[in-house]
C-alpha cells in the first residue's frame, strides 16, 4: 500500500496542528464527564461499533450511519420503556439496566456541550416528540423528553401532512427533506426524532489547484474520481492488517478518521475486527505523509429495526412483548388507543459530503408507532484512498460518533 518517497519532500509537510492563521479560533476544551458519564461514553461507543457492523453486514456497498442520532433517539424512547423493553434498550446502547437518569444526564451533557467544542463549525442537534392530536401522550413523558433532550412537543392534526418532513428539512438546513414518505404522517400515533447538522472547515485546508484525477479501484470496477492532494503530518495507528489516519477539523476538537485496509486485505476482513477496544490498543504515530482523499457526496436511507434486532433491542418492535407503559395507556373508548403502544418504525437518513473545504453531514432519526403498519506507513510514505474504505467523525474528547460510513465505490 505504502510506496516510500524521497527525504528531500518532508520540508514541506504542513503540520495538522498548525491552525487557520489569522482567524480567532476558540481553543478546544475537552467535555467534563463524571466517572459514571465516562463509563458510558466507553460503552456507548461500542454501541456505534456494533450498529455498524450489523449495517455492513445488511447493506451491499456504499452506506452511512449517525450513531449518535440512533442513540439520542433510543435514549428519549428509553424513559417510556418498562421491564425487558428497557433492558434491552439501555443494554444495546451501553447503559446499565434501569439506569435511565445516568442516560439522560449523559444526553443532557452532550447535547450541551457538542455544539459549543468549536467555534469555526456549526454542529446543530435538535430532538422532538410528534404524536396524534387524537393519541393521548402522558405529560410525565413529555416532561422527561423537554427538560433532558430539549425535545419540541408536537400535536399531529388531520389535514396537516408534512410536518415531520418540514421539521427534518429545517433542523438540517435542507440536507434531510424526507424522512417519512408522503401519507405516512397520518398514521403516525408518535413519533420520536432526532436531526444531527455538522458543518466543519479542515484545520489545515486542501489547495483546489492541487485537485486531480485519479482512478478509485472500487468493488464493482475502477473508476476515474476528483482527489484532493496535500503533504500533512497527521495521527497514524497501524497494524498488519489496516491503517487510520486521523484529520482535524477547525481548533482540534472534531477530527475525521479514515480506515484504509493494508494492499492485498479486503474490506471485508478488516471490518468484523473494528471495535473501539482494538482501536485504543494500537499506538498513534505522528507521520508526514502524501495524502489523496477523494471528493465524494454520498446519501444513505436505512431502515433499523432488524438493525436493532442485531443489536439486541427485540421487544420494543413485538407488539406482544413491548412495554412502554409509560408512554401513553390503553382506552377502549379511543380508536387509537385500543392497543398497547409499541415500534413498528425505526428508520435514519444520512447526507455527507466531503471536499477541500470540509465537510458537511446530516442525519435524521425517526422511531415510531404506525397504527398500519503490506508495508507500514514511515513518514513520507502515501496515504491514497484509491480503494474500499471506512470512515468516521469523531468528537475527541468523547469519541462520540456522530457520523461513520463504508466506501466501496465512487
Amino acid at each position: 500500500m505504502i510506496a516510500v518517497v524521497a527525504c528531500t519532500m518532508l520540508w514541506s509537510c504542513d503540520s495538522d496542528d498548525d491552525g487557520s492563521k489569522g482567524t480567532k479560533i476558540k481553543d478546544f476544551t475537552p467535555i467534563a464527564f463524571s466517572r459514571a458519564e465516562q463509563e458510558t461514553i466507553q460503552k456507548t461507543q461500542d454501541f456505534a461499533w456494533d450498529m455498524f457492523g450489523a449495517v455492513s453486514d445488511e447493506v451491499d456497498g456504499n452506506f452511512m450511519i449517525s450513531p449518535l442520532s440512533a442513540t439520542l433517539d433510543l435514549a428519549m424512547l428509553a424513559n417510556g420503556a418498562e421491564g425487558e423493553t428497557l433492558t434491552q434498550i439501555l443494554e444495546a446502547i451501553g447503559v446499565g439496566a434501569e439506569d435511565v437518569p445516568t442516560l439522560n444526564h449523559y444526553a443532557h451533557t452532550l447535547l450541551s456541550e457538542l455544539a459549543d467544542c468549536d467555534n469555526t463549525a456549526d454542529i446543530q442537534i435538535a430532538n422532538a416528540l410528534f404524536h396524534n392530536e387524537r393519541y393521548s401522550v402522558f405529560d410525565s413523558f413529555k416532561n422527561d423528553l423537554a427538560n433532558s433532550y430539549d425535545a419540541e412537543i408536537f400535536s399531529l392534526q388531520e389535514g396537516s401532512e408534512g410536518r415531520i418532513n418540514s421539521w427534518a428539512s429545517k433542523k438540517t438546513n435542507g440536507r434531510i427533506n424526507q424522512i417519512l414518505a408522503p401519507g405516512e404522517e397520518q398514521f403516525c400515533r408518535f413519533a420520536l426524532l432526532n436531526a444531527l447538522y455538522f458543518a466543519a472547515i479542515w484545520k489545515v485546508p486542501f489547495d483546489p489547484s492541487a485537485t486531480i484525477d485519479y482512478l478509485f479501484k472500487g468493488t464493482n470496477g475502477n473508476n476515474v474520481t476528483k482527489f484532493m492532494r496535500k503533504t500533512l503530518a497527521v495521527t497514524v495507528k497501524q497494524n498488519g492488517d489496516f491503517a487510520k489516519a486521523a484529520l482535524s477539523f477547525g481548533n482540534g476538537a472534531y477530527s475525521i478518521h479514515f480506515i484504509l485496509p493494508m494492499e492485498g486485505v479486503t474490506l471485508d476482513q478488516v471490518l468484523p475486527t473494528l471495535n473501539e477496544e482494538l482501536l485504543n490498543s494500537i499506538n498513534p504515530q505522528k507521520l508526514c505523509l502524501n495524502l489523496r482523499i477523494p471528493r465524494f457526496k454520498i446519501e444513505s436511507w436505512l431502515d433499523l429495526v432488524r438493525i436493532m434486532e442485531r443489536c439486541g433491542i427485540t421487544d420494543a418492535f413485538d407488539q406482544t412483548k413491548a412495554k412502554f407503559g409509560k408512554i401513553a395507556a390503553v382506552d377502549e373508548t379511543n380508536p387509537l388507543q385500543q392497543t398497547p403502544p409499541y415500534i413498528n418504525l425505526m428508520r435514519q437518513n444520512c447526507s455527507f459530503s466531503i471536499d477541500e473545504q470540509g465537510v458537511i453531514a446530516a442525519a435524521v432519526t425517526v422511531t415510531g408507532d404506525m397504527y398500519v403498519t503490506a508495508l507500514p506507513i514511515e513518514d513520507g510514505g502515501d496515504f491514497f484512498l484509491d480503494r474500499p474504505f471506512v470512515f468516521y467523525i469523531e468528537e475527541n474528547s468523547s469519541h462520540t460518533k456522530l457520523f461513520m460510513g463504508r466506501i466501496e465505490n465512487l
